[in-house]
């Protein structure tokens, strides 16, 4: 299972790459836009492969109910308060109002990346349950459960351009629920997943080029087809994630390797501390740091790398004390 940390890593980055690149895309224009819709297309697997990951680790466990809970109440819930309390007062130039605090907490408005929590914890909540009939489902089943809860996702977004929905059926059939599964399947079963290659490129071909022809139809940015939850995204993270069991799995430790693992070994305190960072560059009086601060070409992998490297030297000395380290 080495392979998990390398793909946690590529899960980061993509992150990373979303959000360093939005100014392209919510501002740019012509060649700049499609250079950060290109982009922006291609990462947005970053979740579906933490999802993955998630259900590749932890489906197959045996476990007290009560342990499961400590651990993950542990690791999840501590960091996720204490970030969101600093995201808060950063935002509010120093100020905490407890009671605006709690309102914006409770309707996940405290800072745009913590909307991940907020799928995240009421998956790890059904987990247990999942875990006493996940072997006995079969990989197929698990498959035409996927392809259903995110086929009725992007129907509902697509029709929800004209204020309809079909609400009614979202809710036995959960993406997230789903992705926790395909990452149990294909990384702890012996199944051959056969086309993957076919339907990961169309996929990712409907990503880019569908969001290209809503955007022109509505004269806005549509993020239709970059939706998490949708079938597209879906069907393009599962072939990442089967190629990453195939390619990643050796143990010929390459460069490129070392990196990925070591990139995956602080992705959660990357994950949170990224936007922060992120924010304080774009607003250095003198040598502001953003994909649109210069030459996009030139600017946005600069701004990548540098937000990348200061995350790893905000997060690493944090993880070695002992109290801190439990938020990261």
């Amino acid at each position: 299972m080495n392979w998990i940390s390398k793909t946690r890593g590529i899960a980061i980055l993509a992150v990373l790459l979303i959000h360093v690149n939005a100014p392209l895309l919510y501002e740019g224009q012509g060649s700049i836009w499609w250079l950060g819709h290109i982009f922006d297309s291609m990462s947005r697997l970053a979740v579906p492969l933490f999802l993955m990951i998630s259900g590749a680790l932890l489906l197959h466990k045996e476990e007290p109910v009560n342990h499961y809970i400590e651990k993950r109440a542990t690791k999840i819930l501590i960091p996720f308060i204490v970030w969101s309390v600093i995201y808060f007062v950063c935002k509010s130039s120093g100020e905490l109002n407890v009671k605006i605090f709690i309102q914006q907490f409770l309707n996940a408005k405290i800072y745009y990346h913590l909307w991940y929590f907020y799928i995240l914890i009421p998956l790890y909540i059904f987990i247990p349950f999942l875990r006493k009939f996940i072997k006995t489902i079969p990989s197929s089943y698990i498959l035409l459960y996927a392809v259903i809860s995110s086929g009725i996702s992007t129907i509902n977004d697509v029709i929800g351009i004209y204020g309809l929905n079909m609400q009614i059926f979202s809710n036995p059939f959960s993406v997230g629920v789903s992705y926790l599964l395909l990452g149990y399947v294909i990384a702890r079963r012996e199944y051959e997943l056969k086309h993957y290659q076919v339907y990961g490129i169309v996929s990712f071909l409907i990503i880019l080029l569908g969001t290209y022809f809503i955007t022109m139809c509505k004269g806005a940015l549509s993020q239709v087809f970059y939706d998490a939850l949708g079938l597209p995204v879906l069907m393009y993270a599962v072939m990442v994630f089967y190629l990453c069991k195939k390619h990643l799995n050796s143990g010929i430790r390459t460069y490129n390797s070392r990196f990925l693992e070591y990139i995956g070994k602080y992705s959660f305190g990357i994950y949170l501390v990224h936007p922060l960072l992120l924010s304080l560059m774009q607003k250095l009086p003198l040598l502001s740091i953003s994909a649109l601060s210069g030459n996009p070409y030139i600017m946005m992998p600069v701004t990548f790398i540098v937000v990348l490297f200061t995350s790893l030297l905000f997060i690493i000395p944090l993880s070695k004390i002992p109290i801190l380290k439990r938020i990261t």
